[in-house]
């Protein structure tokens, strides 16, 4: 069978695409698909290049050859492998990664060009390669013509969750986050919303939930009733008790979590529709309790920052992870990031992040410092903070910088070589 498939990217670092990339690594493994893959960006997943276009190079490793998933899986297929093993007793397939151009700019545009430019691209593969195919499988809107599509989300559901009234979030977005920024999410969930009224309401079309929540969603909204539910699988070996005991007591030691301590962990994009304010309100609603708040994921943190200090839980450990977010777009081909690589040794190792330099920078700090402001015009909190500076700066015998007074007329000592007996502070 001929697929063609239509995604903006394909990785193994978010849900959705994992889900996809495994599903189409499995259909030209053990059935034999012919699989045309339309996407911006590739990663993490076997492909080959169209015959009259260069080989596609994922990522380089120290030694020059292509990044590999595993020891025996390499990332780029060789189209000469594939035909000589053509002749073996288990069906070989292939993916084909035809990149799709895209353009800088507003996410909505960027999605209006990409529905224009995969649509225009297939048309002309059809037209002048004869390149026809039995099925185009797309998961959510991401073209017009789809015969199969996968939905994980609603974006008439988002639409309607993001226009509920909530006063602390309200406030909180209207001082971090821009007006034009607020209109063009608005305009995006609307425009994504009204593509869905077409495509989704038209019976021709197969559809298929990840969840009974979202099929059900589907027959309000659209009265499709056909709705074939696909849970998706889950990898028992690398999501299991064992793997995350193995993995309990670095995680907490490297975020100075103690272990009385009960640490909420959110993953995902669009923070308010996941429900981070009321996982703010239930916090400051159970202060006896020591819960701790990580959120990992693409946000304006600004904005629940800020309804964290209305709430007064923001010293509750509440962690925006911005390395790991890094760390994403890195894998994503958008740039480079400064990571640190003991963190991130599983992802160098399988070749999804390459070092470009064997340098290891050292600034001297392996902690975070938090002080008020105003605190550094006390002397015994400056001197505190000389001494941990001169202490912990890589070892280094040489004193510690002088700290910078906060007020004007405070004169701060030279840093001791031994904790300085502090006073309290009047």
């Amino acid at each position: 069978m001929r697929l063609a498939v239509v995604t903006p990217f394909v990785d193994r670092q978010h849900g959705t695409e994992r889900a996809l990339a495994e599903l189409l690594d499995r259909l030209s493994r053990e059935y034999g698909c012919e699989i045309h893959l339309y996407a911006e960006r590739v990663a993490d997943l076997s492909v080959i290049s169209p015959p009259d276009e260069k080989p596609v190079i994922l990522s380089r490793s120290k030694d020059g050859e292509g990044s590999q998933l595993s020891p025996n899986r390499p990332t780029q297929q060789d189209p000469g492998a594939i035909a000589k093993n053509a002749g073996a007793a288990s069906p070989v397939g292939s993916i084909t990664w035809h990149r799709v151009p895209s353009i800088p700019g507003p996410h909505l545009f960027k999605f209006l060009f990409w529905i224009l430019a995969n649509t225009a691209m297939r048309w002309w593969h059809r037209v002048a390669r004869g390149q026809r195919v039995d099925l185009v499988l797309s998961p959510g809107i991401n073209c017009l013509d789809a015969d199969f599509i996968i939905v994980h989300a609603l974006f008439r559901r988002l639409r309607a969750l993001s226009a509920e009234p909530s006063a602390q979030s309200d406030a909180g977005e209207a001082q971090s986050v821009g007006l034009l920024r607020r209109l063009h999410r608005r305009a995006y969930y609307a425009t994504v919303a009204a593509l869905e009224r077409i495509v989704y309401s038209n019976r021709k079309t197969r559809l298929a939930a990840v969840s009974r929540r979202t099929a059900d969603l589907l027959g309000r909204y659209f009265n499709r009733t056909d709705v074939t539910v696909i849970y998706n699988g889950i990898d028992t070996f690398k999501f299991s008790v064992p793997a995350r005991l193995a993995r309990r007591q670095g995680a907490r030691y490297r975020r100075n979590f103690s272990e009385k301590e009960l640490v909420l962990l959110l993953i995902g994009n669009d923070w308010r529709v996941k429900g981070l304010p009321t996982i703010l309100a239930a916090m400051a609603a159970t202060r006896d309790l020591p819960l701790r708040l990580i959120v990992v994921g693409s946000d304006v943190a600004a904005i629940f920052q800020h309804n964290a200090q209305q709430l007064g839980i923001a010293d509750r450990g509440l962690v925006f992870d911005t390395q790991q977010l890094a760390a994403q777009y890195a894998m994503m081909g958008d740039g480079l990031a400064l990571l640190d690589p003991l963190l991130f040794h599983e992802e160098i190792k399988a070749g999804r992040l390459v070092r470009p330099f064997d340098l290891w920078l050292d600034e001297g700090y392996g902690y975070y410092l938090t002080t008020h402001p105003e605190d550094l015009s006390n002397e015994a909190v400056a001197l505190f903070r000389s001494w941990l500076i001169a202490r912990f700066s890589g070892g280094a015998p040489a004193p510690a910088p002088e700290p910078e007074p906060a007020a004007e007329g405070t004169k701060l000592q030279a840093a001791p070589a031994e904790p300085p007996k502090l006073r309290a502070a009047k």
